[in-house]
């Protein structure tokens, strides 16, 4: 030990560190005088608060008390002064340098640079250089001195000349390096003015540079160290407290209680219930309980649960800015000024309240609404295309809602592509810094009490200001750096009613509650693994002093140990949590140090720690209801009076779930597909049935017999269809989807030529029925077309079927007959062979309506000689073909029982009980995903008996 080796002070740590650190600052004379350095800014606060509430608790509540001055380790190197370039002149002198640079001077680091080296490329190539060059910095090290030490010097070299010429363009700004800076910062430290003293207090990780500046501090004024462990331990520290990496990267660490100190779950759900109820069972104060985050992943499971036993959270580390709408809508924007913006982006920026300052009625939800109109008809991918997409309206009850909506959407495109250029054509970073300035002065809520939108206008200023000197030269580039400044910040909230803090690991040395939860405590994080890095390997790393594997396992394997003895004794508790899963469903493995116990253990510890248990493998729910239920709007029920006319879909629905029929029908629910990248079914179909229309409609081919013809007709007929639709430039699923169709109604030509020369005309093609009544009861139907057999004069109701496999129209139209919740509508049916019969219920009504309404206009009122049929044209276009069902007088008689029965339940609003949906229902499902757990969970009593027909 030199005379400039600082005092080194051993703690208790049979005790928890802040305690004592509050009582030997307490009894010091002048305390003022000192400056106190701990772990973290929270660590900080931790202590500030505990010695004013000491002071306040010895002085009951009156008395001065002039505190120390408490640091982190950065404060001792970090670069201040208008002479030091901002982290956007540095990114901009590297992103310059690398553009500029011959490609042969760059060669260490990209060998096969061939490539546009656009602002955007050069920024994102800069910022591996950029982190190698700081953390060799924090390493007290040049970049020059890297190359002796390293087995690839030619690199370093390299990396030494790039970040000289970085640092030349910097001085000719009349800025330094900050590199450099904190460098020179960390070579002449000085404390703040009437401060003579130094402690180092639970400081187990300080990076080398912030040692350097110590050291320099340790010559100059009385320097102390306190080490939170037992004296006995003091050969196990260095001199500044760092754990030595030999000894505690072995030693055992003694876990209170043992194995039953480590909980075993299955998933963060589970993890999250155990918190909660060791807390419960100790039956203390939350200000006797803490939780410490090894695994952050867990954070919502673990926060949410202790809300709801009302113990509200905070969260010291804070958000993440990017995790903010605004951050989103700035990204979102950078889209917009590429050469060819997204339908995408467009659409996403446009429901954002954030772009009603370049749109108006943008972030509506109208406009949302016309949006997801326009993208589930058009299918468009660039705003162009969306733009100007043709859009087919569906006239129901003479209104064309589909179309007027596709229009606004279209015209709010327009006016979103003249703003994002007249933004292109100015100062992109000054407007938009304006927008956000203007949204703030009207109440904008960015999520973070002004926090957010103060932090983005700070950004986007100070690079207008690059734009405007000519430094960047273009709006897209200057918005990625505005990206790249914002990355990595966080926002801290107010705790307001928060009764516990959710700590990360590095925070918990400084926490004195005796009750600990550690949760996550799983390999990779504790210990931390350093991902291998591509400038600076371990043993570089190791070479230079730079934190490495190995000095994380010491770190960690002493704070654990610190963090159990302190709670060894009565009235105390640590809990490790550990999971097997991730609420991502990726495994969790313990971390190694759980395995640090006798050898006569060991055994029985891996035993607990990988033991099968109950979830085992389940990922966590991603949601979980807790006390919420759902309600819906309870509208009058439009067929109740019996002028509203029902369809052949409508009435499917109701068979299948008359719940799902009031969502739909009632209350007019529709799931929107907001990645919708090609055709639906249906759309799918409508494409195909177009072209069927055109071809059942031309009287001079319709009649043709040859299939070659038809097959041109369909083709030539599909391609003007397709354009008319989507554009000339056609997405990949599109076009693949297009060249099924056109496959299919290419067989279909063979087909249809050969049933026209067996004397089937055809004699109407979409036919519309609005109004037509049968038993009294109104229907509304379109048929895809009606022939008639010019040698039988038999009719044949033809329904076009484009689904994956051929279907047969009997097995479409029932189902298996099964007792559930619901009352049957009918009598089954028996059908099937001798010996395999089986009872069937109904389960599509539309071909027989299509036959009786046939029936009655074509034939006299008579179904003899009139014949049901799919025409299926499925993907394997070999099983192309028409499929006849004779319906029999038994099936047409349970049909208009069924029928009548369905139709009397719409009328007198009987929506309940849900139906049962089979596997294949539950895969075109669209509203299971409100209710995974079943509606008759998830509803109100009141809204259950609304739809049961109750009235209200």
């Amino acid at each position: 030990m030199t005379s400039t080796d600082p005092l080194r002070v051993f703690l208790d740590w049979k005790f928890p560190l802040l305690p004592q650190l509050v009582e030997r600052i307490l009894a010091m004379d002048e305390p003022q005088s000192a400056v106190v350095v701990v772990p973290t800014m929270n660590s900080g606060r931790r202590l500030r608060l505990a010695l004013t509430e000491a002071v306040a608790a010895a002085n009951g509540g009156s008395g001065a008390f002039f505190p120390p001055r408490v640091m982190t380790p950065e404060t001792f190197f970090r670069a201040k002064g208008d002479d030091v370039a901002t982290k956007a002149e540095t990114v901009i002198a590297w992103a310059s340098l690398l553009r500029s640079m011959p490609l042969r001077e760059l060669d260490q680091f990209f060998p096969q640079a061939t490539r546009e080296r656009t602002f955007s490329w050069a920024m994102a190539a800069a910022k591996p250089l950029m982190n190698a060059c700081e953390q060799v910095a924090e390493a007290d090290r040049s970049v020059g001195d890297i190359a002796e030490l390293s087995e690839e010097p030619e690199r370093w070299v390299q990396l030494a000349e790039i970040e000289r010429r970085v640092a030349g363009k910097l001085k000719s700004m009349g800025k330094v390096l900050p590199a450099w800076a904190k460098r020179k910062v960390a070579k002449d430290p000085e404390l703040p003015l009437g401060c003579e003293r130094l402690i180092i207090a639970g400081v187990s990780d300080p990076v080398r540079l912030a040692l350097r500046a110590w050291q320099g501090l340790a010559a100059q004024v009385p320097t102390e160290v306190w080490v939170h462990a037992d004296d006995a331990l003091s050969e196990h520290f260095d001199v500044w407290g760092l754990p030595d990496v030999e000894y505690w990267s072995e030693v055992e660490i003694a876990l209170p209680s043992g194995n039953e100190a480590i909980a075993v779950s299955g998933n963060a759900g589970q993890v999250a219930e155990s918190v909660v109820r060791d807390f419960a069972a100790v039956g203390v104060s939350s200000d006797q309980c803490a939780v410490g985050l090894c695994d952050a992943d867990f954070a919502a499971a673990v926060g949410e649960s202790l809300s709801r036993a009302a113990w509200p959270v905070f969260d010291p580390n804070g958000r993440s800015l990017a995790s903010l709408g605004l951050m989103t809508w700035l990204g979102t924007m950078r889209e917009l000024l590429a050469n060819r913006p997204g339908f995408d982006a467009a659409e996403k920026a446009l429901k954002m309240a954030e772009t009603r300052g370049l749109v108006s009625e943008a972030g509506t939800k109208s406009l949302a609404e016309s949006l997801d109109v326009l993208r589930q008809e058009a299918i468009p991918e660039s705003v162009d295309q969306a733009i100007h997409a043709a859009v087919r309206g569906n006239a129901e009850g003479g209104r064309d809602e589909v179309k007027n909506k596709a229009i606004v959407a279209q015209m709010k495109l327009r006016e979103l592509r003249e703003a994002v250029v007249a933004l292109a054509d100015g100062n992109v970073c000054g407007r938009l810094a304006e927008l956000i300035a203007g949204m703030v002065a009207e109440g904008y809520d960015d999520g973070a009490d002004g926090k957010a939108a103060e932090a983005v206008i700070l950004a986007l200023d100070e690079v207008a200001g690059l734009l405007e000197n000519g430094v960047i030269d273009h709006g897209g580039d200057a918005l990625d750096l505005v990206t790249e400044l914002l990355r990595g910040q966080r926002l801290f909230d107010d705790r307001e009613n928060a009764v516990i803090d959710l700590q990360g690991w590095l925070e918990l040395a400084f926490e004195d509650a005796p009750y600990l939860a550690l949760v996550g405590v799983h390999e990779g994080l504790v210990p931390e693994n350093l991902n291998e890095d591509a400038f600076l390997p371990e043993g570089l790393r190791k070479r230079l002093k730079l934190r490495d594997r190995s000095q994380r396992m010491a770190r960690d394997s002493y704070l654990l140990a610190a963090l159990a003895q302190c709670r060894s004794g009565d009235g105390s508790m640590l809990k490790c949590h550990i999971a097997k899963q991730t609420p991502t469903g990726d495994g969790c493995v313990p971390s190694r140090l759980l395995m640090r116990c006798t050898d006569d253990e060991l055994a029985a510890r891996v035993k607990h720690c990988f033991a099968e248990i109950d979830g085992d493998g389940d990922r966590s729910p991603a949601w979980d209801r807790g006390d919420w239920i759902l309600d819906f709007a309870r509208k009058n029920n439009p067929y109740a009076d019996g002028t509203k006319p029902l369809s052949p879909s409508a009435l499917k629905r109701y068979l299948s779930c008359p719940l799902r029929f009031y969502f739909e029908r009632v209350l007019y629910m529709q799931r929107s597909d907001p990645k919708k990248r090609e055709m639906a079914p249906n759309d799918f179909g409508t494409l195909v049935h177009g072209v069927l229309e055109k071809f059942g409609s031309n009287d001079g081919l319709k009649d043709s017999v040859d299939a070659e013809e038809i097959a041109d007709f369909f083709a030539e007929e599909l391609n003007a269809e397709v354009e008319r639709r989507f554009g000339r430039h056609l997405t990949l699923p599109i076009l693949v989807q297009v060249d099924s169709a056109r496959e299919r109604l290419k067989q279909f030509a063979t087909v249809q030529a050969v049933e026209r020369a067996a004397g089937w005309k055809i004699i109407a093609v979409e036919e519309g029925i609005d109004g037509w009544t049968l038993d009294g009861m109104p229907f509304k139907m379109m048929i895809d077309r009606i022939e008639r057999n010019e040698n039988t004069g038999h009719y044949r109701v033809m329904d076009f079927k484009t689904s994956a496999s051929a279907k047969k129209p009997r097995d479409v139209h029932f189902t298996k007959f099964k007792q559930d919740a619901r009352e049957p509508l009918g009598d089954p049916l028996e059908m099937g062979t001798k010996g395999r019969k089986s009872l069937k219920a109904w389960s599509d009504f539309q071909l027989p309506l299509y036959a009786c309404y046939v029936a009655e206009k074509y034939n006299g009122g008579s179904m003899n000689g009139v014949v049901v049929a799919y025409a299926n044209l499925p993907r394997a276009v070999r099983d192309t073909s028409i499929e006849p069902w004779e319906i029999s007088d038994e099936e047409l008689a349970s049909f208009r029982q069924w029928l009548a029965a369905a139709v009397a339940g719409v009328r007198a609003s009987r929506f309940w009980p849900p139906g049962e949906l089979d596997w294949s229902q539950r895969n075109y499902d669209e509203f299971g995903s409100l209710a995974p757990d079943g509606f008759e969970e998830a509803l109100t009593p009141e809204f259950v008996a609304h739809v049961n027909g109750e009235g209200g």
